[in-house]
């Protein structure tokens, strides 16, 4: 798992690096930084970008509006989960990476907290309609070494 560990940590290095530049000064460019960490498909840890000044400076009242929600969105890419991200006003709409990136977070937050994980379970909690995107998104998760797990299809009834 440590070098798992430290891929990830080595993917989040350029953003921490921006994030420590002199041109991280604008609310802008913070909000920019966050949408392109985590929409970057080598990066699974935030919390480290999180911790930045940069980062957090966005809790300055004097942020403008349409920034405060990417601070919660990178909080909820370090720690929280797609019905999280659900439940939570204001926050900025997700590209189709960044989307499948909270579900990919969200299912090793899910398989390290429920046990057994059925597929109606996972299916709800990240709001997927068909087992096939399940399947799919559980592949990508064990190919990207995020779980190590097996799929076992549920059973059809006859016709």
């Amino acid at each position: 798992m440590d070098q798992i560990h430290t891929r990830a940590i080595e993917a989040l290095q350029p953003f921490i690096h921006l994030a420590n530049s002199n041109s991280a000064t604008s609310p802008r460019f913070i909000a920019n930084l966050i949408t392109n960490a985590t929409s970057n498909p080598h990066t699974y840890v935030f919390a480290e970008l999180l911790e930045t000044p940069t980062i957090q400076a966005l809790r300055s009242p004097n942020t403008p509006e349409e920034f405060q929600g990417y601070l919660t969105l990178l909080e909820i890419f370090a720690w929280g989960t797609w019905q999280d991200y659900q439940t939570t006003p204001n926050l900025p709409s997700l590209s189709a990476e960044q989307a499948l990136k909270l579900r990919l977070l969200s299912l090793l937050t899910l398989s390290a907290t429920l046990k057994p994980l059925t597929y109606k379970t996972l299916m709800d909690a990240l709001s997927i309609s068909a087992p096939a995107e399940l399947e799919s998104l559980v592949t990508k998760a064990i190919y990207s070494s995020l779980i190590t797990a097996r799929l076992s299809p549920p059973p059809t009834l006859p016709s």
